[in-house]
C-alpha cells in the first residue's frame, strides 16, 4: 500500500513538474500560459483522482476476499467443535 502511494506522488510530481517546465517553455502569453497551466492541472487532478478510484476498488476488493475466507475459517472452526460435541454427547 505504502508502495503504491509513492508511484501515485511521483506520477504527480513527475506530471505537475512536465507540464510546468513545458508550458513555461512555450513561446506564448501569459494569459494563455496561466490558462494552459490551469487546463494541465485539472488533468492532473482528474488523473490523481482516477488513481485514487482504482486504488479503493482494489482495497475493496481486498478486503472483501480477505472477509470471505475469514468467515469460511471460523464457520469451519465452528462446524468442527459442533461436531466434536455432537459425537460426545451420543457416546
Amino acid at each position: 500500500m505504502q508502495n503504491t502511494g509513492k508511484i501515485i506522488v511521483g506520477t504527480a510530481a513527475g506530471l505537475a513538474i512536465g507540464t510546468v517546465l513545458g508550458v513555461l517553455i512555450a513561446p506564448d502569453k501569459g494569459t494563455e500560459t496561466i490558462k494552459k497551466l490551469g487546463h494541465e492541472g485539472k488533468k492532473i487532478a482528474e488523473d490523481l483522482v482516477n488513481q485514487g478510484r482504482v486504488k479503493i476498488d482494489t482495497m475493496k476488493e481486498n478486503l472483501v476476499e480477505k472477509l470471505v475466507d475469514l468467515k469460511d475459517d471460523i464457520t469451519e472452526k465452528v462446524m468442527g467443535k459442533t461436531n466434536k460435541f455432537g459425537k460426545e454427547i451420543t457416546e
